[in-house]
């Protein structure tokens, strides 16, 4: 698959995602990417990820800040680990980090940083738009 479409997917992904929080009432800010030109005028894009890893922040009143990648079938892993780097450096605070999974057309996993077992834990799924919260 060429880079342009996989762009265009999480594109895509990331305002379904930013969209659906703000249905719900949180603020979401979404990491862009920017566009340059080389001295020939081919134009190349660079990722401007919230420390290199997060797409979305969002913000609600009352609310802990959710901190959140966004991601495409299989790369749960990778994202995963990337995350991880991150928020061990973070240590600790009051803001919950999640990866947004689409898993296939309509269907998204969340999973949520748990730091007791310093892991990513399925929290909730989303179906056609109604959430499921994981018990």
């Amino acid at each position: 698959m060429k880079k342009d479409c996989k762009r265009k997917k999480g594109n895509k992904a990331e305002l379904w995602v930013q969209k659906f929080l703000e249905k719900d009432g949180w603020i979401v800010h979404r990491a862009r990417q920017s566009y340059f030109k080389d001295n020939k005028g081919k134009i190349y894009t660079r990722s401007n990820d919230i420390f290199g890893v997060f797409d979305l922040i969002a913000k609600k009143r009352r609310h802990k800040t959710r901190w959140i990648q966004v991601a495409i079938g299989y790369k749960k892993s990778v994202k995963e680990k990337k995350m991880l780097d991150v928020i061990r450096k973070i240590e600790g605070g009051d803001d919950n980090f999640e990866i947004w999974l689409k898993v296939k057309k309509g269907v998204w996993k969340i999973y949520m940083y748990e730091p007791v077992v310093d892991k990513f834990v399925e929290m909730a799924k989303i179906e056609r738009g109604k959430w499921y919260a994981k018990c």
